[in-house]
Parts: C-alpha cells; sequence; structure tokens
C-alpha cells in the first residue's frame, strides 16, 4: 500500500493507489466474515431454561462462589457447558415449577428429586448431589422426645407414632415438595391438625427461624441444608435432630427435564460430564464442606458406594 501526494493551490491531495484501495476492502470483508462466523458461533448455542424453587439460583447458578451443596455441585456441571447451551436461570415457587416446566419447549428443573410418578414423565439425568437424608429437627429446650419413641438405634420409630402421642404439636414442612418416597407415604399418614406448611422464597431460612421462636415444634430438614443455614451464626445448642426409622440414609437430586430433541442432548451432555465427576475430588469436597463432621462419617461410605465406585463412574474404584 501507498499514497500519491502532490499540492495544487495549497490544497493537499492524497490519492490511494488501485492496490491499497483493494487491501482496505479485503480488510474490511475479512472483519464482516470473522463477525458472521462469531454470531453464528454464539446462536449455534441451544438454549434451555433451568428451573428451580431457590430464588438465590438465579445470582449464583454458573458462577464460580461456593454457597451450597446444591447449587456448587450443579456448578461444577453447568459450567461445563456453557460452550454449548445458553442457559435460562428462573426461580419459582415449588407449585408452579411444574405448569412452567410443562408450558416451555427446552424446560429443565434443577434438585428433582426422582419419584416413579416424575419419571413417568419427564427426562432425569443421572444424580448430581447426593443428601444425608431429612432428619426431624426440635428444640431440645422445650420439646422433648421420650425414650420409647425411638429404636435401639436412636432413630424415631415413626412420625405417626411421634404425633399420636403428641396430637397438639405441629411439623414444619416446605409446601409442594416432596420428601422421598418414605417419607411421603409417612407425611400422608399424619393429621393434618400436625402439620404446617412454609412456601415463598429462602424457605429454609424461614424453617430454622421458626423453630428457634418456638413458632413450631418440628421441622424436617436435610443435615446440609440446617449446618448452611446455622454456620454463619452463633448456633442454638439447643437445635437438635433425629433420624427416622426406616427412611433411606440418603436422597438423591436430578436435573429433570421435559422431553424435547433439545432437553435429550443437554441431559446427555450433563451425564457425560458427570462420569467423570463421580471419580472427581472436586464433587467430594462440594459435599462434604456442608456437612458436619458426624455427617461426614456416615457420609463417606454412601458416597463410594452410590457414586464414585457405580457403574456410571468414568473410572473404576480404586
Amino acid at each position: 500500500m501507498f499514497l500519491f501526494r502532490y499540492k495544487t493551490n495549497d490544497i493537499l491531495f492524497y490519492i490511494l493507489s488501485e492496490n491499497a484501495v483493494q487491501s482496505v476492502l479485503l480488510k474490511y470483508l475479512l472483519l464482516a466474515i470473522s463477525l458472521i462466523f462469531f454470531h453464528l458461533s454464539v446462536s449455534a448455542k441451544q438454549r434451555v431454561l433451568l428451573l428451580s424453587d431457590d430464588e438465590n439460583d438465579r445470582q449464583q447458578l454458573l458462577s464460580l462462589q461456593p454457597v451450597s451443596l446444591a447449587t456448587d455441585t450443579l456448578n461444577l456441571v453447568l459450567n461445563q457447558l456453557t460452550d454449548e447451551f445458553d442457559f435460562d436461570v428462573q426461580s419459582a415457587p415449588i407449585s408452579r415449577i411444574e405448569p412452567l416446566l410443562n408450558r416451555h419447549t427446552n424446560a429443565c428443573v434443577v434438585n428433582r428429586v426422582k419419584t416413579p410418578e416424575r419419571q413417568a414423565h419427564y427426562l432425569f439425568s443421572l444424580p448430581i448431589h447426593m443428601f444425608p437424608n431429612h432428619r426431624l429437627y426440635y428444640d431440645a429446650s422445650w420439646v422433648k422426645i421420650n425414650a420409647k419413641q425411638l429404636n435401639e438405634q436412636g432413630k424415631l420409630l415413626s412420625l405417626q407414632t411421634l404425633f399420636t402421642a403428641k396430637s397438639d404439636h405441629k411439623l414444619l414442612l416446605v409446601k409442594d415438595k416432596s420428601y422421598g418416597d418414605y417419607l411421603d407415604s409417612q407425611l400422608a399418614l399424619l393429621n393434618k391438625n400436625n402439620t404446617q406448611y412454609r412456601s415463598g422464597g429462602d424457605y429454609y431460612a424461614a424453617l430454622v427461624a421458626m423453630l428457634e421462636r418456638h413458632r413450631s415444634e418440628y421441622a424436617l430438614m436435610f443435615p446440609a441444608t440446617f449446618f448452611e443455614q446455622t454456620r454463619q451464626k452463633v448456633q442454638n445448642e439447643q437445635l437438635r435432630s433425629v433420624a427416622i426409622a426406616g427412611n433411606p440414609t440418603y436422597i438423591l437430586g436430578h436435573i429433570a427435564c421435559k422431553q424435547s430433541d433439545i432437553t435429550t442432548t443437554f441431559i446427555a451432555k450433563v451425564n457425560h460430564v458427570l462420569k467423570q465427576l463421580y471419580n472427581d475430588e472436586r464433587l467430594y469436597q462440594a459435599h462434604i464442606r456442608y456437612l458436619s463432621e458426624a455427617d461426614k462419617t456416615h457420609f463417606k461410605q454412601d458416597y463410594r458406594n452410590v457414586l464414585q465406585c457405580s457403574d456410571n463412574a468414568a473410572t473404576p474404584c480404586q
């Protein structure tokens, strides 16, 4: 590229040669082509709606900041898929999740417990996280559980036995939440006067606060969730818990999707990532950082048997 320069009547002219013009045009053409390919690569991402009943997930999903067992384990998976999928994260109360899931074509819900009814209608991923199962929490400063209501292992015989003896007591629950097949069947046997439901955002924080304020005698919660809610403040040493006999020691969380070509591909990709993560220390740490020392002891063997050494793991256990 070069310039011819000449001066006439104090006017300075710059004339680009024919080759120079072609060079400039070529540069603009290459820039335009690169922008088109960039746009096509972005447009090629498949859009997936991710629904959560936790309003905090709108900011915390797809982040790198540790916040909770459920969110941290999800982020280990989702952050590996952002080159292929464009995620739209939305939150809604549990009662609205299923209608939203059915309304949108490429929609999925996170942190879903697999039940036979749900499995018949939705596409489920492999387990993303494992929670030590729900325990019955209570404030021992004013609520007493009789030794006769416990078995030899110190577990509550049943919720029905407890509330037959304590007919005026109330159990705090999250509205429309599944507690797993076993507890769901036990809860169905309770008198409606013995249950009190909490809905809306940040309901687990509300359950702990209501227990501390003696607004209810009991609450069903995950140990990890209780730990997350209480570790940032001076814990009320009177808040205690008891396991429930017959209840499985753990419960698994999945991503569940309305079936479509895009969500089928998405779940396949999720499962591929999970198979690699089952033997990855990061997934294990994302669980145990939210467990008490006592819970870690029991959790380690369950984690090894169900996830780390499962047939789905990419590499065999050593």
